[in-house]
């Protein structure tokens, strides 16, 4: 599960992609089958009132698992993840962090200037792009330094099927037990689901960091009934008993007073 491309020890990376919230908002998320865009506009175009709300997105992280306490902190306790393989399919791209005072940014926000003068037109590619960049920086009275986040944005809804594209989902351990009880076969996006969250291994305890040993991917998933080979979309057993118990690796552990 930690790890990259089947090299457990590249720690530094993460096949998985976090959307972190708060409680309320997880469990309309996996009631409706879709994670909505915030209400502000974000990127490189936010100021642009013509292009009528094609600057918002969902916003997720590739920070590695057993390195979200940050992400947690600014976020919140809840969350969903996903592979970057199904979030590359559904339109998904890293954000580009275009530093301010270099050329880079320079050049880009040139280009955004020339594609407003004389009106802007909505359907040119170029507002594809404005919100996946980003113009960090630092000045007299403000801070926007947001790169260690390492996001990826989709703009505009992301919809998914429990069953095929969850990876897993982030809770704290005392709410396992009500998403487990959630009836997520019933809701009109998820008719592909067969089954109820009943093993603790579909969730990832949010009270501690996860161990690098039991934690592991499956050699296949099952997909509308087939068997797939490689580690897909739906994880089972994610971690076992151990993990949600909260044993953690010697070394690994949440700073003092931190609970998701």
């Amino acid at each position: 599960m930690l790890g990259y491309g089947g090299n457990a020890e590249w720690r530094d990376m993460s096949e998985y992609l976090v959307h972190l919230t708060v409680q309320e908002a997880l469990q309309e998320i996996l009631d409706i089958g879709v994670v909505r865009p915030g209400p502000s506009a974000v990127g490189a175009a936010t100021n642009l009132t013509e292009l009528n709300g094609t600057q918002h997105a969902v916003s997720l992280s590739e920070i590695p698992l057993d390195r979200l306490d940050r992400l947690v902190a600014r976020h919140g306790a809840y969350g969903i993840a996903f592979t970057k393989t199904f979030i590359k399919q559904q339109r998904g791209a890293p954000v580009w962090y275009l530093a301010r005072d270099t050329e880079g940014f320079a050049a880009f926000k040139e280009l955004v200037r020339t594609h407003v003068m004389g009106g802007v037109n909505p359907a040119h590619p170029l507002w594809k792009l404005t919100p996946l960049v980003d113009y960090p920086g630092v000045g007299e009275t403000w801070r926007y330094e947001f790169e260690w986040e390492r996001e990826w944005r989709i703009v505009g809804d992301l919809p998914f099927t429990w069953y095929d594209d969850v990876g897993f989902v982030i809770a704290p351990d005392a709410a396992h037990a009500a998403l487990r009880d959630m009836d997520l076969c019933a809701t009109r996006r998820m008719t592909s689901c067969h089954h109820s969250l009943t093993s603790p291994g579909n969730f990832l305890d949010s009270s501690r960091r996860l161990p690098s040993t039991n934690c592991r991917e499956p050699a296949a998933r099952r997909t509308r009934g087939k068997r797939q080979a490689a580690a897909g979309n739906r994880v089972e057993n994610l971690c076992s008993q151990r993990a949600i118990s909260g044993q953690s690796e010697p070394g690994i552990r949440w700073p003092e007073g931190f609970h998701w």
